[in-house]
């Protein structure tokens, strides 16, 4: 899910639908060029660690030590 800029959250289909229009191109265009983008942010966030999209924002991978559960079930 992505936020809208108008409140609320934007499904991945309102985007691609949006994409589709802002670019003059089929959904399926779309889906592909989105697809590319986020995979090449993950491909980059596995290998480095680090991604900055100027004026969109940063994404980086924080890695957190193992926790306990404090409430365990009870067996049965």
């Amino acid at each position: 899910m992505f936020v809208n800029l108008e409140g609320g959250i934007m499904t991945r289909v309102q985007l691609l639908s949006k994409l589709a229009l802002r670019l003059d191109v089929t959904k399926k265009e779309a889906n592909l060029y989105l697809t590319v983008f986020l995979d090449s942010i993950m491909e980059t966030l596995h290998k480095d660690g680090r991604v900055v999209v100027q004026g969109f924002g940063s994404f980086k991978v924080n890695e957190y030590k193992a926790r306990v559960a404090k409430y365990l079930l009870p067996e049965s």
